[in-house]
């Protein structure tokens, strides 16, 4: 079962008091939502296990191999295969839906799309924390000078051929809500599918996420696979990830960081005012910036930088902590 080793994971640094109830909860939430998006097809296309510590990121693509004739060949090959057994499943009993999703789910066209992420007017809300959840992508977030939220999603859809995919990717949304004090982002297929011509739900989709928040806000950052890279963000912020790093730079206030397969990076400003908590299950800390040390061994890590004023709270169960000093 996916998951397994890391469950066991927050299961023993609960049992060490290493962590609360609460965050294995959180922990444990994470890595069901891993498993729901691979079962969904909405994970990496490369298997259902965690992704591999270190790998290359999600928006730097891996070149694709012209192998001439006979890679034309293999591709035609596919799509004949696809096709044919789409239409071969229509005669069944759930023809046309089984048809469709086989000729999806085994299709190797691959677009991606950008879609423009703002705040629509007469929201009036200046938000005081924006929150994003995703089911397989990076997300890249940082503190600016502006009023607003905004940023872009890159969506990437697969789909039988080009057509296809390009109409799903197009037909993806964006949405953005204001919920109390929070304001929601959130992406998906669009919600006219039916009977407006749109092709419907993709069966293998992923969103990759540039933001800019406001510098007083915090954010909520969840996502079941993807690397998180925070950049000066507010307090009462949380980051979070069942499989993938996440890089936490210069925050401005209290920060939460979770995640249950990777490494966590902490880059801290001289005299940050940052009261350091640290706990890995199965993984080593590693300090590379002045900090005054409370509490210190190589699966936990209790310090100071300057007068401490807020805390970065950091738990993996599966991963490697290194907390470093911000270059001058």
């Amino acid at each position: 079962m996916a998951g397994t080793q890391e469950r066991l994971m927050v299961l023993k640094m609960l049992e060490e008091k290493r962590i609360s109830a609460r965050e294995a909860e959180e922990l444990l939430a994470a890595l069901d939502r891993a498993s729901g998006s691979h079962q969904n097809g909405t994970g990496p296309s490369e298997g259902t296990g965690p992704r591999p510590r270190h790998a290359p990121s999600q928006s730097e693509p891996a070149p694709e191999l012209d192998l001439g004739d006979l890679g034309r060949g293999i591709r035609d090959a596919v799509h004949r295969f696809t096709e044919g057994l789409g239409k071969l499943a229509e005669g069944t009993a759930r023809g046309e839906d089984l048809g469709s999703w086989i000729r999806d789910t085994l299709g190797t066209a691959r677009v991606t799309v950008e879609k423009e992420i703002r705040v629509p007017a007469g929201t009036g809300l200046a938000a005081r924390r924006v929150v994003f959840a995703g089911a397989s992508g990076d997300v890249a977030v940082r503190s600016a000078d502006v009023d607003q939220p905004w940023g872009t999603a890159f969506l990437t859809v697969w789909g039988p051929n080009e057509l296809t995919a390009r109409q799903s990717a197009e037909d993806m949304q964006v949405r953005v809500e204001a919920r109390g004090d929070d304001l929601e982002i959130s992406v998906g297929p669009g919600l006219t599918a039916e009977g407006g011509g749109a092709p419907g739900r993709p069966a293998r989709w992923e969103c990759r996420v540039d933001l800019s928040v406001p510098r007083a806000s915090g954010v909520r950052i969840s996502t079941a696979s993807g690397d998180i890279r925070a950049a000066g963000i507010g307090a009462d912020s949380s980051l979070s990830t069942a499989s993938g790093d996440v890089a936490l730079r210069s925050p401005a206030g209290s920060v939460k960081v979770r995640t249950a397969s990777g490494d966590v990076t902490v880059r801290l400003a001289p005299d940050s005012g940052a009261r350091i908590e640290a706990a890995t299950a199965s993984g080593e800390i590693a300090v590379r910036a002045p900090l005054t040390v409370e509490r210190f061994t190589s699966t936990r890590l209790v310090g100071s930088s300057g007068a401490a004023r807020w805390t970065i709270d950091v738990g993996t169960a599966s991963g490697d902590i290194v907390i470093e000093a911000e270059p001058g």
